[in-house]
């Protein structure tokens, strides 16, 4: 399991430059007080635009019929969290904190635990390279 975590860490940073270069826009910070509201509406867009690949990766991978408790996520709204996690460097905690603010805009009620937990799922994994291999193809 440790190898798929460092492969999924490796593949979300792959992820993450690949978007920088084509997607997200590049812009010198000239007003450091807006950079932050900026930074969130660059990722916005972003996200925006890559839904289509995201949606596309998400449905490529079929979920497992196993024992237990239902996911509270879906895959799409995994990779959503990880992929703006990633974008915006932050912390499992910080970004249970994030979505804690909006849980109620967006129905996902996270603890930094499970955040964690997304970095070894192995649909995730798939997703993320299915996504990859959709970026540069």
């Amino acid at each position: 399991m440790e190898e798929a975590l460092i492969g999924i860490n490796a593949l979300l940073c792959e992820i993450e430059s690949i978007v920088r270069e084509r997607v997200l826009p590049r812009y010198a910070i000239s007003d450091w007080r807006t950079y932050r509201q900026k930074r969130s509406s660059q990722i916005k867009k972003t996200i925006r635009i890559l839904m289509p690949t995201i949606r596309d990766a998400s449905i490529s991978v079929r979920p497992s019929l196993g024992r237990g408790r239902k996911p509270s996520l879906d895959l799409e709204q995994k990779l959503i969290i990880l992929l703006v996690q990633q974008l915006m460097g932050m912390s499992n905690r910080g970004m249970s904190y994030m979505l804690t603010l909006f849980s109620s805009i967006s129905g996902i009620h996270l603890g930094y635990k499970s955040i964690e937990r997304l970095r070894n799922d192995g649909q995730v994994y798939l997703a993320l390279l299915k996504m990859r291999d959709m970026l540069l193809g």
